[in-house]
């Protein structure tokens, strides 16, 4: 698969291992962070792990925003556990964000404690991010993963906030 990248003079067609090498290997934070947009629009499955690589190891907040977006395109639950990290460790508040956002496009049970904490985050963005998740991971259980009832997840949220919501 090949897909079309515009840049300001040119259109440059790049095939999805010539992507998986941008992102890798450039040097420019701007090609790799393009590389991570284009892979998850994409939707292939192959470039989950290079991904999470760039999640974890990417010194630049950029790229590794791109790549938190890229993987809640992609949907693979492999990334959840990494996700997971980023929105609670990462020193960038937008990767945190987007990881947010991204583990709320992931959806099921293992998102919601983090998502939880983030309510009560230092930075308003995170934890509107984290509101906006829950309540659409309250709504999608109404129907499906917690069975139709989403006692369960009501139940869980109660359980992860109780007495620790007052300063909010």
């Amino acid at each position: 698969m090949t897909i079309s990248v515009n840049s300001k003079k040119k259109q440059v067609k790049k095939s999805f291992d010539e992507l998986l090498t941008d992102l890798k290997t450039s040097n420019s934070e701007k090609v790799r962070y393009n590389a991570a947009r284009i892979l998850g629009e994409m939707g292939d499955s192959k470039a989950v792990e290079p991904l999470i690589d760039v999640l974890k190891h990417d010194k630049n907040g950029s790229v590794r925003l791109y790549a938190a977006r890229a993987l809640g395109e992609l949907g693979d639950s492999a990334a959840t556990t990494h996700l997971i990290e980023s929105l609670r460790e990462d020193r960038n508040v937008d990767v945190r964000v987007r990881a947010a956002r991204a583990l709320g496009r992931l959806g099921g049970a293992i998102v919601v404690e983090p998502l939880v904490e983030d309510l009560k985050d230092e930075y308003p963005q995170v934890c509107l991010t984290a509101t906006d998740n829950l309540i659409e991971i309250y709504a999608y259980s109404m129907e499906s993963e917690f069975g139709g009832n989403s006692n369960i997840l009501t139940k869980s949220i109660f359980e992860l906030t109780q007495g620790e919501l007052s300063d909010v």
